[in-house]
């Protein structure tokens, strides 16, 4: 699926930045005319122990896992392609009518256990436990006599291949489309999130579901907000936090209630100048805790937001990623790209936030304050000011980022490519 290429390209410096940033390498046919919607990269995860495995999903229900080069340890990590599966299928659902996507929303790493490899992936309705291990293969000579007799076979070859084997499959518990799933830190637990409803699951036991977030009323007349993603404290396996369309981060503690409908925070900025696309560009898209858990960062269509876990009133900080667009609302909604969800990351250091954004822009911003870095999603990575956008460009975004747990690298999703880029202190 995805020829990849080196770089040749030196060092591109960042103005007024401590972090120069560079390509790496890229996957994907980046010259394509036409892309298909299963070509299309869905999801990105790197492995939260290491970094040195990164996870890719797309519209297809394909799963492919990179591999860092063992060469380029000690150096700047460079990926090579480890092995890839077909994780999910389309499927009908009679009752409803309609049709289930095999899409693959988002891929989780589990705990790994000797040379086997764990990992989560979910389309729209299930979420699968998968695990990658090596296989001893034997070839036998049946043929061998002795004494005239037949006698036992001996192997003649043994060869060791790389294989997949679904272990568990986490089905029928959520009545509207999975939009994340979440890994705790006790290894032992994930979560799940749908519009109205988030699920904690027990990694070996499919049937031991339980519902720990419920915001579907009586009557679906009075909706007011959905969810929109959740996700697990990076230290705290009682925490979590779940993010929803009216701009609210909601910081629950599963040591207070079983049913966490009530949070014990909530993080929001009150909306003083409202015009029709208000509530549209507020909604949350995603939210991620920093490392050590103390910051939230949280990515509304316009902006990147840095909260303090213990001011929940007022954003520590708001970065803007693409201003100008606010003079093209009206294009944007009717094209649909106004409902475009963004993901938003912490760099390892937790000094950093990544995301992305149209005509395969990314941005990268340092929290203390420095210019932040933007370019575009390419070979030639020069850093540039915010570009200016045409109707054409909205198709060409950069919607899956991911950071590197301990290294400053980057994932970087643009359309049906990916690309690695590694920072670099100078």
């Amino acid at each position: 699926m995805f020829p990849f290429t080196r770089s040749s390209s030196k060092p591109t410096s960042s103005p007024k930045t401590s972090l120069q940033w560079h390509y790496q390498q890229h996957f994907g046919d980046i010259h394509a005319k036409e892309i298909k919607e299963e070509d299309v990269i869905s999801c990105l995860e790197f492995d939260q122990q290491t970094g040195d495995y990164i996870g890719v999903g797309d519209g297809g229900g394909r799963v492919v896992l990179l591999e860092r080069n063992p060469d380029s340890y000690g150096q700047l990590p460079e990926y090579q392609v480890f092995t890839e599966f077909q994780s999910h299928e389309p499927k009908f659902d009679t009752l409803k009518s309609e049709e289930i996507s095999q899409q693959i929303k988002m891929i989780k790493w589990g705990p790994r256990v000797g040379d086997a490899h764990f990992l989560l992936t979910t389309n729209a309705k299930t979420i699968k436990a998968w695990k990658i291990y090596k296989k001893n293969v034997f070839s036998w000579d049946r043929s061998r006599k002795v004494n005239g007799s037949l006698g036992l076979p001996r192997s003649k070859e043994k060869k060791t291949i790389l294989t997949h084997q679904q272990k568990e499959v986490y089905k029928n518990q959520h009545e509207f489309t999975i939009n994340s799933i979440s890994l705790n830190s006790d290894q032992e637990t994930f979560l799940s999130a749908d519009d109205l409803r988030i699920n904690l699951w027990y990694l070996g036991r499919p049937e031991a579901k339980m519902t720990i977030v419920d915001i579907k009323p009586e009557n679906m007349a009075d909706l007011t907000e959905v969810i929109t993603s959740s996700c697990f404290h990076p230290q705290e396996c009682n925490t979590f936090l779940y993010t929803t369309t009216s701009g609210t981060i909601k910081l629950c503690d599963l040591r207070q209630n079983a049913l966490c409908n009530n949070s014990s925070k909530e993080f929001f900025v009150k909306q003083i100048d409202r015009s029709f696309f208000s509530e549209t560009i507020a909604a949350v898209s995603d939210a991620k805790f920093s490392p050590d858990g103390r910051y939230i960062v949280s990515r509304d269509y316009m902006s990147l937001k840095i909260w303090d876990v213990n001011m929940p009133k007022k954003p520590l900080k708001t970065l803007y990623v693409h201003e100008s667009l606010r003079t093209k609302l009206y294009d944007l909604y009717e094209n649909d790209c106004i409902f475009d969800k963004f993901d938003c990351n912490f760099s390892g250091c937790g000094n950093y936030v990544l995301t992305g954004s149209y005509k395969n822009y990314f941005n990268i911003f340092d929290i203390k304050g420095k210019k932040p870095f933007s370019a575009e999603a390419s070979r030639k990575l020069k850093p540039k000011k915010e570009p200016n956008y045409t109707n054409a460009d909205f198709f060409k975004k950069c919607l899956r980022t991911a950071w590197h747990p301990k290294e400053n690298c980057t994932a970087i999703a643009a359309v049906n490519s990916l690309y690695i880029f590694t920072g670099q202190y100078k």
